[in-house]
């Protein structure tokens, strides 16, 4: 739901519910779950627009997962009983700071809480995702002399320290993942720089420029992806 009752004033709320089937899992008696994995999300901010083609958005968030898989180490099955809450608040700042400046910016908070736990226990309330994550990205577009049209950017990803786990379990302090700090830059310019189409357009980018060694994501603390060592892209976009 999204109401907008000024020109630089945005309200608005979500509410969702995913449900999945537990394929492929079976109860100790060999016998199917009947109950669906629940997740419900709440989420609600407003977005403020201070420059003509800029925008400011707040939001808060909270994710209710119900009827979680997890195992059972005494019998080697499953059990389907699972709960646990993430909430958080996130902050963004995008849009056209000049004609030829754009920018992005997000901040974004979020606290884990496996309700299967007591209160007060450890690994109730932990880092199973960052608690902290940021990113900025930038472009300006030159018009002037040689560099007219020609675009440069940059971006920085950053996530703070996080727990590996197992099946989404606390394990020990000691497995975790440290924090990433990524940088990204890229260039484009018209072909007609060299002799070319304007219509042409020469893209050069590196992403993970400084070669951060880090992981994306984890399924259990002994299954992780890492994350894109340095790249280097290079391209061509053309209009017709």
């Amino acid at each position: 739901l999204t109401i907008r009752p000024l020109d630089w004033l945005v309200l608005f709320g979500n509410l969702s519910q995913t449900r999945t089937p537990m394929l492929g899992l079976r109860n100790a008696d060999g016998s199917s779950p009947t109950a669906p994995w629940r997740a419900t999300q709440y989420e609600g901010g407003v977005r403020v627009s201070p420059a003509k083609k800029l925008w400011v958005t707040l939001s808060t968030y909270r994710i209710e997962q119900e009827n979680v898989p997890e195992a059972d180490t005494a019998t080697g099955y499953y059990t389907y009983d699972g709960r646990n809450t993430s909430r958080g608040v996130e902050l963004s700042v995008s849009g056209d700071v000049t004609d030829n400046w754009t920018l992005m910016g997000m901040y974004g908070y979020n606290w884990y809480t496996d309700r299967n736990i007591a209160p007060g226990e450890k690994g109730r309330d932990f880092e199973r995702y960052p608690a902290h994550t940021f990113s900025f990205s930038t472009s300006y577009r030159f018009d002037w002399g040689f560099m007219e049209d020609v675009v440069i950017g940059g971006n920085y990803r950053f996530r703070s320290m996080s727990y590996a786990t197992m099946r989404g379990s606390y394990v020990d302090k000691d497995l975790r993942f440290n924090p990433s700090h990524i940088f990204d830059v890229n260039v484009s310019m018209p072909l007609s720089k060299f002799g070319g189409s304007k219509d042409w357009i020469l893209t050069f980018g590196v992403r993970n420029l400084f070669g951060e060694k880090y992981f994306e994501s984890a399924r259990h603390y002994y299954e992780c992806l890492v994350g894109e060592p340095r790249t280097f892209e290079i391209g061509i976009r053309a209009t017709f």
